[in-house]
């Protein structure tokens, strides 16, 4: 088997090195090969143990689907309203429950606390850098997830479920039509990026774009130029939800949750359905770090090739 292969061959790169038996040209090719196929072997096990997963409302509960297989993976809470938001963060997804921002454990499905207040059962929230942000009393606020105090205001909407994303630094609204941008360093308005057709539209960020809906149709709007980027997709609700993520927007349509390529434009599926057609949705995506074997074999392999090869010159040299 491939693992008592590599085995033996860590166990003659440690002889070679306490010097009790070198390793000789014709095996050198063998324990180059083992080798690779140790580093390789492990980057696939951590790449096939990915997983993302897509979280909305359906009957009041939270619930998640694996982006992958298209299961459902379970429930996250619940909350109190079919059209709550949702924001995803560090292991933590937030939802508003009779007007207070809830966060549920994904790994223990165990509530975790409370985070604030909001106006509005179905308020708008958007997580980043350990901040959730929410609107209350037309007023953008964040709580920071670890204290629990407020950590100021970020502007204001026109709407007191008005959408929210949060991408680079910034914190995005919807302000009187208009896509508002606030440096959440500064407090400072960055500028505006798009309109909508709805005061409380979806917004998502992801990868430089800004993603909102206008006219039944998803638009995307480029955050360092300000120029639309082009449609991804339509929805059967002007304030349909949005998330994105590795690349996909998601999207609800006609109670469906859709899902479409940024880069191609083209529909990849359905991942679950909603019991309201604005229900919100949050991302997760899973990246599973690659096993310190590899990272500790990987660093160790330059010393091991050249001991090998010292070995190798030296015993040349006394032969002759």
């Amino acid at each position: 088997m491939p693992s008592f292969s590599i085995l033996k061959i860590v166990g003659q790169f440690c002889m070679c090195i306490k010097g009790m038996k070198p390793i000789t040209v014709w095996q050198r090719p063998r324990i180059y090969r083992a080798i690779l196929l140790f580093v390789i072997t492990s980057l696939s096990i951590a790449t096939n143990t990915s997983a993302s997963t897509l979280y909305s409302v359906n009957n009041w509960q939270i619930t998640g689907t694996d982006v992958q297989t298209g299961l459902n993976v379970g429930t996250f809470g619940t909350v109190s309203n079919n059209n709550s938001a949702l924001a995803y963060g560090d292991g933590i997804i937030f939802s508003i429950n009779n007007w207070q921002i809830t966060g549920t454990d994904v790994q223990t499905g165990l509530n975790v606390g409370t985070f604030g207040t909001v106006s509005h059962n179905n308020s708008a929230l958007a997580y980043g850098d350990g901040i959730i942000f929410s609107i209350n009393n037309w007023q953008i606020t964040g709580t920071d997830v670890q204290t629990g105090l407020n950590v100021g205001t970020f502007g204001t909407v026109s709407h007191n479920n008005s959408a929210l994303a949060y991408g680079d630094g910034i914190i995005f609204s919807i302000n009187n039509w208009q896509i508002t941008g606030t440096d959440v360093q500064t407090g400072l308005n960055v500028g505006t990026f798009g309109t909508v057709s709805h005061n409380n539209s979806a917004l998502a960020y992801g990868d430089g774009i800004i993603f909102s809906i206008n006219n039944w149709q998803i638009t995307g709007t480029d955050v360092q130029t300000g120029l639309n980027v082009g449609t991804f997709g339509t929805v059967s609700h002007n304030n349909s939800a949005l998330a994105y993520g590795d690349g996909i927007i998601f999207s609800i349509n006609n109670w469906q949750i859709t899902g479409t390529d940024v880069q191609t434009g083209l529909n990849v599926g359905t991942f679950g359905t909603v019991s309201h057609n604005d229900s919100h949705l949050a991302y997760q995506a899973t990246t599973v770090p690659i096993p310190a074997p590899v990272w500790l074999f990987g660093s160790g392999l330059p010393v091991l090739i050249y001991v090998t090869r010292r070995k190798v010159f030296q015993q040349s040299n006394l032969r002759t």
